[in-house]
């Protein structure tokens, strides 16, 4: 459990960059919103063991700013957020996956295109704190993001998991055409629908039951406090174009499965690429569960 000689520490690490006065009146600021959502916040510094804090400091001040959904009130995401650490500390070998997490990541797999290697990793990166836990990333050889994917886990009643954000890089000549070039390569599966395919791998090596993903009205930056960030993704589109299906007015519940068209249903023209498609998917999802179980108790 967190203890309050450990505020100031954390807090600390989350505004380095902020000093004298400036640092003074951000820390007392913190201070009395922790009494204003003492409920919450007692809430999740009391189910959320406290090394969790040490690796991701941001979790300090999560509950007090819009996470997830903007349907959500602060007592549920400190319930969603507890919820998500207790399932890594029950199921994982959880000190050897934090500094993994908040270094350089779990590679799940890696495909090379034109010589140039791209990795696919499971990270935490604050840059998407407001929309989940955990990201994955399609990596170039530079370690820089193509796609990232953000959600947390729920193990509030069935174990599930919830997305919060699915980013791609900004539209131009050069990114356009990486795009293309990605998506040939992989036999025609856009990148973006890929990295639905790498959370299904993620979701099925680690028996998750449903997948959410937050509706376009709901997501946390669609609120004037944040009109300066343009949110360009229409998720609800996405969503439905991936078999989707909306059950509540902020989520979209998606297949947990991989659904492969029948052969009888693919022209004769493309069965080659569908099948060399599903043969390298295949490939991938034993991948996923390999370096995915590297870091599961063995019990």
């Amino acid at each position: 459990m967190l203890n309050k000689s450990d505020y100031h520490l954390l807090f600390s690490k989350v505004h380095e960059r902020d000093s004298g006065l400036r640092f003074k009146k951000k820390y007392l600021n913190f201070l009395l919103r922790t009494y204003l959502y003492r409920k919450s916040f007692n809430y999740l510094k009391s189910n959320v063991d406290r090394t969790f804090f040490y690796y991701n400091p941001h979790l300090l001040e999560k509950i007090f700013r819009p996470y997830l959904s903007l349907k959500k009130s602060n007592y549920e995401n400190a319930k969603i957020i507890s919820s998500h650490y207790g399932y890594l500390e029950s199921n994982f070998k959880y000190n050897e996956l934090n500094l993994k997490l908040s270094n350089e990541g779990i590679i799940l797999f890696d495909f090379e295109v034109d010589e140039r290697l791209y990795t696919t990793k499971l990270i935490y990166d604050p840059k998407f704190r407001r929309e989940g836990e955990l990201t994955l990333q399609i990596q170039d050889d530079k370690c820089e993001p193509i796609y990232s994917l953000s959600f947390c886990f729920n193990n509030s009643d069935n174990l599930n998991i919830l997305i919060g954000s699915l980013q791609g890089p900004e539209s131009s000549p050069n990114t356009n055409g990486l795009i293309k070039k990605l998506t040939k390569q992989l036999y025609g599966l856009r990148p973006k629908d890929l990295m639905i395919k790498v959370l299904i791998g993620v979701a099925n090596t680690l028996n998750v039951k449903e997948i959410f993903a937050i509706s376009n009205k709901y997501h946390v930056f669609n609120t004037n406090r944040y009109k300066s960030i343009h949110v360009s993704s229409n998720y609800d589109n996405h969503w439905s174009s991936i078999s989707g299906k909306k059950v509540t007015e902020d989520f979209f519940v998606l297949p947990n499965t991989d659904l492969r068209k029948n052969p009888e249903d693919i022209s004769r023209n493309k069965r080659a690429m569908y099948r060399k498609r599903y043969a390298w998917l295949d490939q991938m999802y034993t991948d996923i569960r390999n370096n995915l179980k590297m870091y599961l108790n063995e019990n």
